[in-house]
């Protein structure tokens, strides 16, 4: 009985020391349209005032993307991802999730307007 107690305090200890060597993941910032547009969505979704865009996700798809927000503990909650189009200097919002798991695209949304409202 007491080698079962000393067996399991020594792996207590190894598994704690090979927890606390794991480096942590450095985060990557914001862009500033990210930082700007993430502050006005939430788990519960976009802005009423934002219109449904007219183009498709499949046109944007494979744009360079960020996280702004995630759907949190709200049950069948939206995350949003923001794409950028860069040539363009416009991003669009992109808003996941709810009950049945649905894709809508907002924008497109002026870069410029960002960093003129961002600082």
């Amino acid at each position: 009985m007491i080698e079962a107690i000393a067996l399991y305090a020594l792996l207590a200890t190894q598994s704690t020391k090979a927890t606390n060597q794991i480096p942590p993941v450095p985060s990557k910032p914001l862009s500033c349209a990210a930082a700007y547009l993430g502050k006005l969505v939430s788990p519960t979704g976009a802005p009423d005032s934002w219109a449904l865009s007219k183009i498709k996700y499949s046109a944007i798809e494979k744009l360079p993307r960020e996280q702004i927000s995630d759907s949190g503990t709200t049950l069948d909650g939206y995350s949003h991802w923001l794409y950028s189009e860069k040539n363009k200097k416009t991003v669009y919002v992109v808003q996941i999730g709810g009950i049945a798991g649905t894709r809508h695209v907002y924008g497109p949304f002026p870069e410029a307007q960002c960093k003129a409202n961002n600082g």
